[in-house]
Parts: structure tokens; C-alpha cells; sequence
């Protein structure tokens, strides 16, 4: 069940059900270069979502999928729709409050913008703590696919465009895929450099890593296994 073509009596029948889940989406708007849409983060993390709400409905769960939030922290600096860290966390506090008193006490977050999902741990921690009788569950779903065979994981290369290929093949823009090899080598990652100096990641730049290596077929591989891993983490937490 989708909450936004839900009527107010469905949504209150589900509420009622012991096995019901609240699913939220944390999408995010920012370029992805000139081969994918501004909405792919939003776009895969909502797909995900439908994909995995069919999975929990034949595993006996009543999953109600929200719509997901176009905001984020640190995206891109194109075309993005960004909150400073403490209005994104007090949005998606809100979100999760807002959900539990509407009779759902079990609710899934699904980053679709990696940044996003350390907010979802720590608002996660906090409404349990206010709400006794909740319990949330937040993963990155993109870190749950199986990444054998890809040429990299990085924003807008070979796998983002690959599950783009597959959920939605009309929207890769096949003529305009730009390979970025030399942002794979990119600085440690336990440091982070900002200010002066720092190369900002605008245009073809927001691509890292070999998109040209996408196929919808490797996508199809990825989402689906990432399906699974998050249906495991759910059946074994609800």
C-alpha cells in the first residue's frame, strides 16, 4: 500500500494490523551529471521501496510505502534542493513523530543519499527513546546490493547508472555518459577536505567513477540483491 493513494479508512485498518510497517524513503534532488536525472537518489530509493513492500506482503507484513523526501545534507552543489544538517534532522524527526502518532510504531528509513542515513540513525535513536513502544530500522539500501562485476560504486558511475537502466531505462541519457576514472582515486577515507582549494563537483564532475560500463541487466543483479538483504534485516528485527 502506497500512503499517499491510501484513504484515511486503509491507512487506519493497516495501522491496526500487528504486522503493519511504516516505510519512508529518503530521497534527495542533486546533479548526477549529464546522463542522469537530478531525482535519481529519490527516484531508486522510492522504486526500492515498492519492490520491497511486494516482498513483505508475501512474507505476511502490511507495509504502507510513504512518498520519499527530496531533501538532504551534502549533495552536489547543482541543482539540489539541501537543508543545513539541523532543519534535515528536525524534518526527518518530524516525519518519524508524525508517522508514530498515526498508529505506526514500526517503521523502515531507506537512505537513498548515503549523507542521509546518519540522520536516520541518530533520529531513529531519538524517537524510540520518546516513543517507548517504536522500533525503527535505517540501512542505505545501495549498500546492500551485490557489487561483484562493477567497475565502481561511486556517485553516478557504473552501478547508480546501471540500476537507473534497469528501474528506469528511459531516463539514462545514453549519448551524454561522461567516464570520470581519475576521481577513483580519490583521498583516504577517513578524512574529508572543505574550503579553499577543493575542486567543486559541478557539471560531468558530479560523475565518479565508469558509467559507461552500466548495463540494465547488472542493475537488475544489484537491486534485486539488495531487496533480499534488506527483506533478511526486516523478518529478523519485526
Amino acid at each position: 500500500m502506497k500512503w499517499a493513494e491510501a484513504t484515511a479508512e486503509e491507512l487506519a485498518k493497516a495501522a491496526k494490523n500487528k504486522k503493519a510497517l511504516a516505510i519512508l524513503p529518503l530521497g534527495n534532488l542533486e546533479s548526477h551529471g549529464y546522463h542522469l536525472p537530478a531525482g535519481t537518489d529519490s527516484l531508486l530509493a522510492q522504486d526500492f521501496c515498492e519492490l520491497l513492500e511486494r516482498k513483505l506482503e508475501a512474507k505476511g507484513f502490511a507495509p504502507v510505502v510513504l512518498p520519499p523526501t527530496n531533501q538532504a545534507i551534502r549533495s552536489m552543489p547543482e541543482f539540489n534542493l539541501d537543508l543545513p544538517l539541523h532543519l534535515y534532522a528536525t524534518l526527518v524527526r518530524h516525519l518519524v513523530l508524525k508517522i508514530i502518532s498515526n498508529g505506526f510504531a514500526n517503521i523502515v528509513m531507506v537512505a537513498g543519499h548515503t549523507p542521509n542515513k546518519e540522520v536516520a540513525k541518530t533520529i531513529a535513536r531519538e524517537a524510540t527513546a520518546k516513543e517507548k513502544g517504536a522500533k525503527i530500522v535505517s540501512f542505505d539500501w545501495f549498500a546492500l546490493g551485490d557489487d561483484e562485476g562493477f567497475a565502481d560504486l561511486h556517485h553516478a558511475g557504473d552501478v547508480e547508472t546501471s540500476a537507473v537502466a534497469y528501474l528506469f531505462p528511459r531516463l539514462v541519457r545514453e549519448n551524454k555518459i561522461f567516464d570520470n576514472p581519475a576521481a577513483l582515486k580519490s583521498r583516504a577515507a577517513d578524512y574529508s577536505v572543505a574550503g579553499r582549494g577543493v575542486e567543486q563537483a559541478a557539471g560531468k564532475k558530479a560523475v565518479r567513477g565508469i558509467p559507461s560500463k552500466h548495463s540494465a541487466e547488472k542493475g537488475k543483479r544489484f537491486v534485486e540483491s539488495a531487496v533480499s538483504k534488506a527483506v533478511k534485516i526486516i523478518e529478523a528485527e519485526f
